[in-house]
Order: structure tokens, then sequence, then C-alpha cells
């Protein structure tokens, strides 16, 4: 396959932002979810993309909390969404390893949306989809089978110059995010629904959608970046995976492949890891921004005075969105806006910042320069996207949640 196109027109390119895209064709000026989580300023709180307390994970008892449940914050209709709505018999289905990634493409009228308790090694649900709390038959034979491995050792070898050997236990996070094992529990999960749902088998229905997310590429991009021996080597796995599921398609599907339309897409890519980087004489860092925020709010304190309290200036700084504590400036009779201008200019200063804007600048038409504007306007949703926002230069990148 050729992409001429492969360039994401936003100024962070996430995994919850990009799928909440991917059926919506909305940006998330439109979409609502800038990020994979982000500051609720009015109401002095931290929110994930796909949180929503009403409802609770079915499938199994979590072994820790689950943070996502529903696409509450979603503010675009998907794909299935605009079928249902228009009086299509479809059924629409999503399955990933995220559940940010699954639900957000299932959107809000998803039959069934699946996602992988890892160490409870078993494929969950939550009750916006299932307020009877039950999976169907199906799904539950397909979880038996896994709670059965549940320890047993998964072996990944790759043999050549660049070869390796891995293992991991089923029950730990490492099996499903960084080995074939992931992407392959995926596909079987997928073809299940199709089973479960009788998708694109109902004289009477469709069309159906069935979106799948493949995280563990992802994963390893993350950890040990592009081109790495692993990433090689799971692009190779995708392949062999893919060509399972579109062969089970062929077979179940009436009238086989010609039925079925097939999208591949991806939601962002990566850099390569530090030490390729150094070795090509390329600059390059990783953010924390924790640390940002920290080092900020201390810049600020000393510039424009404590907060009551010792309050931080800095609510939370996400993937270099800056919230600033809103509610505590005001209270402290400070101006926000200043607070804002002075933060630009402090983060201006940090090495690895290409670009820095503020709300007020998007609002007023300033901002960034050229195409960054774009990709700056792209991702600004009032009240979830940062009160000051950076873009990294290249190279340069925040840690955590990918």
């Amino acid at each position: 396959a050729w992409y001429p196109q492969a360039e994401v027109r936003v100024a962070h390119a996430l995994t919850a932002p990009a799928h909440a895209s991917f059926l919506t064709g909305a940006y998330p000026y439109r979409s609502g979810i800038v990020l994979n989580q982000w500051y609720d300023t009015a109401r002095g709180r931290r929110v994930y993309a796909v949180g929503d307390s009403k409802h609770t994970v079915v499938g199994t008892r979590p072994s820790k909390p689950m943070r996502g449940t529903a696409p509450t914050n979603l503010r675009a209709p998907s794909l299935g969404d605009s079928l249902k709505t228009l009086g299509f018999p479809s059924r629409v289905a999503s399955v990933a390893i995220k559940d940010r990634a699954s639900i957000l493409l299932g959107g809000f009228q998803s039959d069934l949306s699946l996602w992988f308790d890892h160490l409870g090694a078993q494929w969950v649900t939550s009750t916006y989809y299932a307020p009877d709390k039950q999976l169907p038959p199906a799904l539950t034979k397909v979880n038996e089978a896994l709670g059965a491995r549940r320890g047993e050792t998964v072996r990944w070898i790759v043999d050549g110059p660049r070869g390796f050997e891995r293992a991991a236990k089923i029950g730990d996070q490492y099996a499903a995010r960084m080995m074939p094992f992931g992407v392959e529990a995926t596909v079987d999960a997928a073809l299940t629904l199709i089973e479960a749902l009788q998708l694109g088998q109902r004289r009477d229905g469709g069309p159906d959608v069935l979106a799948v997310s493949l995280s563990p590429l992802d994963y390893i991009g993350h950890e040990e970046g592009a081109g790495s021996p692993a990433a090689d080597a799971m692009v190779l796995v995708h392949d062999r995976e893919l060509a399972r599921f579109f062969g089970a398609l062929d077979a179940r599907i009436p009238g086989g492949l010609d039925e079925v339309l097939i999208v591949l897409t991806a939601d962002h890519g990566a850099p390569p890891h530090g030490d390729v980087l150094d070795k090509h004489g390329m600059p390059h860092g990783r953010m924390q921004d924790k640390a940002i925020a920290k080092g900020l709010s201390a810049h600020l304190a000393a510039r424009m005075g404590a907060l009551p309290d010792d309050t931080p200036w800095v609510a939370m700084c996400a993937k270099l969105n800056v919230y600033l504590d809103a509610r505590a400036i005001g209270r402290a009779g400070k101006d926000l806006q200043a607070a804002a201008i002075e933060a630009a200019h402090w983060l201006r200063a940090q090495d690895g910042i290409a670009q820095v804007y503020t709300m007020w600048d998007l609002a007023s038409g300033g901002g960034p320069p050229g195409a960054w504007r774009e990709l700056a306007i792209n991702s600004h949703f009032r009240g979830r996207s940062g009160h000051v926002v950076a873009l990294p230069a290249p190279y340069h990148a925040t840690g955590g949640d990918p």
C-alpha cells in the first residue's frame, strides 16, 4: 500500500482524538475529544475522554479500576450513528485493546463495543452497551477460553540478523500490549462479534459497521520507536492477522469480500528511538507534563505572587496543554489572561518547544504562524483545551498515556 498523504492535521496526535475522528470525520474542534484526558476548569477536575461514572464495566470484575465506559464526551455523530439515525437497519460494533479506541470508534449507537482487561485477560464492555450486564454467549465462551489461559506463557521469536525472543504471561499487561497475542486476541474478538451480531449476514440488515483497532504496534512505537526490530516485526504480525481476518470475512459474508468495504488507517506515527536519533546526530527529547506543571507554577508564583494556601498556579498539564487553576486565580483577584501570557513566555524558553499560543491568541485571530495555526485551530475546543498550549519540536514528545 502507498499512502501519499500520511500527515495528521492536528496539534497533538493521540489515540483518543484520532479514534474520535476516524468515523465522525471531525477534527477535535468539532468532536470535542482534544486529548486522552483533559482538565475541566469549571468543575476543577480531570476528565478522561471516555469516562462516565454513570456506567460500570461488564464482563469481568476488573483487577483494578477501569476508566473508560461510554462516549458521553463525544460531540460528533459517527458513521454508525448516522446510518441508524437515517433509518438504516444497521448494526454497529467495535473492538480494541484500548477502551478509548473502541468506545470512540463505536459512537453513541454501537450495539456492542469491546475492550480488554489485560490483567484479567477478559474482553469487557460497559452498562452503556449492555444494560442487562450480560455479554453475548459467544463472547462469554471467548472469555472462558482466555480465562483458562491466564498465566500461560506466550513467546515471540523472530529470526534473522535483527531477531529477538520475548516472553510474557497472559494476564500481564505486556502480553496484550507488546506481544502478538494482543493482535491475535483482537482479531479473534472481531470475528466473534461478527458471529454474535450476525454482521453482514442478515438479509434485511445493513449496511453494518465493524471497527477494529490494533493497539500493540502503538505501544511498541512509544516504547521502542519506529523502525525498531520489534516495530518492524509487529508490522508483519499485523499483516498475517489481517490476512486471517480478511479470509474469514470472505468465507462468512454472503458474496465474500466483494460485499465488504475495507478501510485502513492509523491514529498517529512514532519517532525513531532516541539511540537511533543520537546515531544520526538528530536533536530529540522527552518532556514530562508533571515537571512542566511544577516548574511553571513556581515561575508564576515568583512573578505574580503565591496563590492562597500555596495552591499551584497550574492545575494540570496534559500533552503540553497547560490548564491554569482559574478558580483559585479568580479568588485571589489575579488576572487569568495575564497569567497565561506569562506562562507562554516561560514555555517558549524551554527546550523542545517549537510554538506556544494561548486560547486568547486563537480567539483574536492570532496564534502560531502558517500551517501551525491550522493545526492549532483543528485541535482547539473551548473549555477542554488548555489555557496555554505548546507544540513540540520535531522528535520531541511528552511521556505517558499513548
